[in-house]
């Protein structure tokens, strides 16, 4: 009988290492890949939040809609949101390395932060104008701290197709601040 941990050889593989030879290896449509990566790695960022951070019980709700908006926005407006900025700053010199960061900090963070805390606000029956006023400027002030290191690495080296892979991994702590952010936007709304 084969095992989760097993591959054919009976040597040992984690499971993390087989779900991204799964989602690697297939011709997996790029769209499909970025929403399915984007709300695992959601998921997995608001279980730490819950388990690790808050040490609370299960919300299992909370976690499905902070999957849905990984999968559904995260992954594809990131998808192609760096396309545009590859086809915008096509070589990887200082210079176009340096203005994709600084584009993808001015107009492409902004307005996901945006749809995000308006699309949480709704899954949660509250205002998004709200949130926004509540929430918007913290949380890209956050993300001037996080992000600019992260994308001047990324575009140097990482494949336009792995980038929502990269942004994700890296983003497991930031996924784990907005699952905050979040819980504190419901516990508002109680």
């Amino acid at each position: 009988m084969q095992s989760y941990f097993l591959n054919i050889n009976n040597k040992p593989v984690s499971l993390l290492n087989e779900w991204t030879k799964s989602l690697f290896q297939a011709k997996m449509h790029p769209i499909l890949r970025a929403s399915i990566t984007s709300g695992s790695l959601y998921i997995l960022g608001d279980l730490t939040n819950q388990f690790w951070i808050r040490q609370q019980e299960w919300d299992m709700d909370q976690t499905w809609k902070f999957a849905l908006t990984g999968a559904l926005l995260h992954g594809p407006y990131f998808l192609f949101g760096f396309r545009k900025l590859d086809r915008l700053f096509p070589t990887k010199d200082f210079k176009n390395i340096i203005l994709k960061t600084m584009a993808g900090q001015v107009f492409l963070f902004p307005p996901f932060v945006a749809v995000y805390l308006s699309a949480n606000a709704l899954l949660h029956s509250k205002s998004p104008v709200d949130e926004l006023k509540g929430r918007f400027i913290e949380i890209n002030k956050t993300g001037l701290i996080v992000w600019p290191l992260a994308n001047l690495f990324q575009f140097r080296y990482i494949p336009s197709d792995y980038r929502v892979l990269y942004v994700n991994l890296i983003g497991l702590g930031w996924n784990t601040y907005l699952s905050m952010a979040s819980h504190e936007l419901k516990k508002n709304a109680v």
